[in-house]
């Protein structure tokens, strides 16, 4: 289980670098939109961009949508816990 553990490590730092090396403009525009909404681009490319001095995003918007995402995915998570709770159910001795 600590091979699975750590592939999935691996993966995930290797998709946060993917969004910081490859820059959204290149994208093809569908693919800009989608990369519009995911969390990654308050994340990862706009702070890049931020520091960089080539975005036009001001740090309190990468803030607002950074806090944005949190809140909504701790929501989400709540809710599907909640969920999960509800449904269980556990009998014997």
């Amino acid at each position: 289980t600590t091979e699975i553990y750590t592939s999935l490590f691996v993966g995930s730092v290797d998709v946060y670098k993917r969004q910081a090396l490859l820059p959204v403009s290149l994208l093809p525009y569908p693919l800009q939109v989608i990369s519009a909404v995911l969390p990654l681009r308050f994340a990862i490319y706009l702070p890049a961009q931020s520091i960089l001095g080539q975005s036009t995003t001001s740090l309190p918007e990468i803030l607002a949508g950074q806090t944005a995402w949190i809140l909504l995915l701790f929501a989400v998570s709540w809710w599907l816990s909640r969920l999960g709770l509800n449904r269980y159910d556990a009998t014997g001795g």
